[in-house]
């Protein structure tokens, strides 16, 4: 069995998506590009971005509304391969209890499979033998603790020199060859 890191936001989660359709609803002023998921330069200052996501979190909306599509066949994948899943996210809005909170009704509400949750920005400290992230920061975090980790690719992380997949499929392909590589040396 396989302990397999999963991001959240922007890997199975549409947070820029979800972000801008509620700043667009409520009449939030954004003068940037939300899809180079880059808020402070030149967008939001770090405070008014906390302070948005914050608000969206006690609307009920942010972590609340919306899957990628493909997110569920992924994660019954994983876990009809017998994995492990850890989803390991830096949701920390409101407070780490209000976004533990929401993020557990969501991957209830989708019926999302996994086996923890951990809510962290230091994702090195889950101990997995692969990962998924979007954030190749993240991504090099995991890798110097010992994980395989990957990118999936976005056009905000194309400058990354790390490992990369273009879809959350290549990924679970990559994880069913590290099973029966695993499985021919046991």
């Amino acid at each position: 069995m396989l302990d397999v890191i999963v991001d959240l936001d922007q890997t199975i989660y549409p947070f820029v998506n979800v972000l801008e359709a509620y700043c667009i609803e409520r009449h939030i002023n954004y003068d940037f590009d939300m899809t180079k998921y880059d808020f402070f330069s030149p967008g939001w200052s770090r405070r008014r971005f906390v302070d948005v996501c914050s608000k969206a979190v006690k609307d009920g909306v942010l972590y609340q509304e919306g899957i990628y599509p493909e997110s569920l066949d992924f994660m019954n994948n994983l876990k009809s391969m017998g994995c492990k899943i850890h989803i390991v996210t830096h949701r920390e809005f409101v407070s780490t209890q209000v976004s533990k909170l929401a993020t557990l009704n969501w991957l209830s509400d989708y019926e999302i499979p996994y086996d923890s949750l951990v809510l962290t920005g230091d994702k090195g400290s889950v101990k997995a033998d692969m990962a998924i992230d979007d954030n190749p920061k993240y991504c090099q975090d995991m890798i110097n603790a010992g994980t395989d980790a990957w990118v999936l690719a976005h056009p905000y992380n194309t400058e990354s020199k790390l490992n990369k997949v273009e879809s959350l499929q290549g990924f679970a392909n990559i994880v069913e060859l590290q099973i029966i590589a695993k499985n021919l040396v046991a």
